[in-house]
């Protein structure tokens, strides 16, 4: 804008009186679409860069119990904290981290936390906060019914601190079969009057 202003100033300058006013009119245009036009492109390449004060240049990456580690799901939380869902491996496995992408040392276990099922390998998919600021991962949990082995739709609510949510299902946990085959948990929602809805796959 300073830009542009000064380089109108200058035309003014040079202009005959009584031909200032159609010369400001013609010149102050070109300049205007080209100042636009450059703010547009520098605003549209800003949006997609790193955030360099999150993390480390913009990234964070972070080992977990387990030798396999991915993160499946994400939600922020209203005081701007971020909450992130997936698998070490073994087990659903959360983290919590603040805005600027360090832990959040006052959520479970240094900032992390870890739920089993059935012993088997359980991962979390998807991850809602409700209007208590309960937190709800949702995904699949592996058990074996007789002697077959599949998943289950699989939910664990947790409190603010990351423990679980004892009067949630059974002790924090609800585990859903629906065929004795594979089912998963692939996105929640919470309405209204924080009823969950759970939305994935089940096989016959």
């Amino acid at each position: 804008t300073t830009w542009m202003r000064k380089i109108t100033n200058q035309t003014l300058l040079k202009l005959p009186r009584d031909r200032r006013q159609p010369r400001v009119i013609v010149s102050v245009a070109p300049v205007f679409l080209l100042v636009s036009s450059v703010l547009q492109n520098l605003v549209r390449a800003a949006s997609g860069d790193l955030d360099s004060t999150f993390g480390s240049l913009g990234k964070v990456t972070r080992p977990l119990p387990g030798a396999n580690d991915e993160a499946r799901g994400t939600a922020i939380q209203n005081d701007g904290k971020i909450v992130v869902v997936g698998s070490d491996g073994n087990d659903f496995t959360l983290a919590r981290n603040n805005t600027n992408g360090s832990l959040d040392g006052s959520f479970g276990t240094a900032g992390k936390a870890a739920t089993d099922f059935f012993g088997g390998v359980d991962e979390a998919f998807a991850v809602v906060i409700d209007s208590t600021g309960k937190i709800i991962a949702g995904g699949f949990a592996t058990r074996t019914t007789g002697t077959t082995t599949h998943t289950d739709f699989a939910l664990a609510r947790y409190d603010l601190n990351g423990s679980l949510d004892t009067t949630f299902g059974v002790n924090g946990k609800v585990a859903t079969d629906f065929f004795i085959n594979n089912d998963q948990v692939y996105a929640l929602a919470v309405h209204s009057t924080d009823g969950l809805l759970a939305a994935g796959r089940a096989f016959n």
